[in-house]
């Protein structure tokens, strides 16, 4: 206990952004998985094809490349606190959405997929804009290293918490309705509204400023930055294929 009061009070001392920040990454942390497990796993309980997928995935990365690009120049107008709490909401509003529709065909997927990637585009590029921003040499590996174990810790609970819920819920009948597999999945998604309004709650209390306006697409950078640019691209790759290679496996081999 005399540990975690130390961890406390160390924090405390931390900016007044910084913790905001960090409240609201963490709280943040319990939505990621959702986003990255459930909402591939209702695609494929309702498609039953590896196609459709691959078709959401698709259309999810070209969403967070689009709202990335114009990002940079939202920048130029509106605050950076309102883009990120624009990544925060929609991400819950778009899984919720998604999970009302009655069959989900392939406009509805490119729909969901672009709404889903859209919300991630702001929500990673404001949040590194405002780490960057409101962290210093010294405090930058803390601010990651805090938000890393608590992602790494949600990472691990929240789909054992969901995927008992489904589980448990699915057939039985409370006040008199039967709860089917997608109106769980749909109670599972109001309580991610739930933190999404939280989170922004938290970010409102502070005070965040843009940055000088610099130009931010650029076509010729030095060997190193091209260097680094080559190993993005690859894990970029091996991304895509962790988010969308596994969920078709299982799918073909698993089943439900």
């Amino acid at each position: 206990m005399n540990k975690l009061k130390k961890e406390y009070l160390f924090f405390k001392q931390q900016e007044p952004n910084m913790r905001t920040l960090l409240l609201t990454n963490m709280l943040y942390a319990l939505v990621l998985p959702v986003v990255e497990i459930f909402v591939g796993a209702y695609v494929m309980r309702n498609t039953s094809d590896p196609v459709s997928v691959a078709f959401y995935q698709l259309f999810m990365y070209i969403g967070i490349v689009a709202t990335s690009f114009l990002n940079g120049f939202l920048l130029r107008y509106i605050n950076v606190k309102y883009l990120y709490a624009e990544g925060i909401l929609v991400s819950g509003l778009s899984m919720f959405a998604m999970m009302t529709v009655q069959s989900l065909g392939f406009t509805e997927l490119g729909i969901a997929g672009f709404a889903m990637g859209a919300a991630s585009g702001f929500f990673w590029t404001n949040r590194y804009l405002l780490t960057l921003n409101n962290t210093t040499d010294g405090n930058r590996n803390y601010f990651f290293g805090l938000e890393s174990f608590f992602f790494s810790i949600a990472s691990i609970t929240v789909p054992l918490v969901i995927g008992a819920f489904l589980g448990t819920i699915d057939g039985k009948e409370i006040l008199g309705v039967v709860i089917h597999i997608n109106l769980a999945y749909q109670l599972a998604t109001v309580a991610v509204i739930f933190l999404t309004i939280l989170a922004c709650i938290v970010l409102w209390k502070g005070t965040f400023t843009n940055p000088v306006q610099k130009d931010f697409l650029y076509f010729r950078f030095t060997l190193l930055w091209r260097k680094m640019l080559l190993l993005s691209s690859l894990k970029g790759m091996v991304q895509g294929f962790l988010v969308t290679a596994p969920a078709i496996l299982v799918l073909k081999l698993v089943g439900d």
